[in-house]
């Protein structure tokens, strides 16, 4: 099982590292009521305006691997409320919450296992109840290993049609992690988090 970027926003990228299904999706060519918006300077500025992000996009079917929408706290800290898949192949969906900060440009948080254990999970759209959810959470956080407990912080690099996200724990990218392609898109664009239809081939 894998997975995701900086403490909810890493979630994705660890996930993501672990899983065969992960990859790059293709540069993407996007039209301009596509509902994607571009960011510069603060890698969180976007979130000010009420922008939400989404992780490996397709544009096609408006879906994105994860997604996160971000809240500025007095302190000037970032509330982070991620939506991801812990295998991308499944209709399972993981909420989880955190607190992420920028620093020298990176967005940086921690990723604890009580974060993890009290996410919600939802397969088809419908909450998992808690006896059969608190096993599989204990998967998801166990299959985080190391990075749990520890500070990870995301750069966001500048790519044709939107952004790489590129994660990395205590200064040294993540291990067999691949870029992750992230759009910021506006909430009411229609993007959501759901697997990508497999073509069916003809009888």
């Amino acid at each position: 099982m894998v997975w995701f970027v900086a403490a909810g926003l890493l979630l994705p990228a660890l996930l993501q590292a672990q899983s065969p299904a992960g990859a790059l999706v293709p540069d993407l060519a996007l039209p301009a009521d596509s509902g994607v918006v571009a960011t510069s300077g603060d890698p969180l500025a976007p979130a000010l305006a009420g922008q939400v992000q989404c992780f490996d996009p397709d544009p096609a079917s408006h879906t994105c691997r994860s997604m996160a929408s971000l809240h500025r706290n007095p302190d000037g800290t970032w509330a982070t409320a991620v939506t991801t898949m812990p295998d991308p192949a499944q209709p399972l969906t993981l909420e989880i919450a955190s607190t992420v900060a920028v620093r020298n440009g990176a967005v940086c948080g921690t990723v604890q296992r009580d974060q993890v254990m009290a996410g919600h999970l939802h397969y088809f759209g419908k909450p998992v109840p808690a006896d059969h959810a608190l096993p599989v959470l204990a998967q998801i956080a166990d299959a985080l290993g190391g990075a749990i407990g520890r500070e990870h912080c995301t750069v966001y690099v500048a790519a044709p049609g939107g952004l790489i996200a590129r994660p990395a724990i205590g200064g040294a990218p993540v291990a067999n992690a691949p870029e992750q392609r992230l759009i910021w898109v506006r909430s009411d664009s229609g993007y959501h988090v759901a697997p990508r239809e497999t073509p069916q081939s003809g009888g």
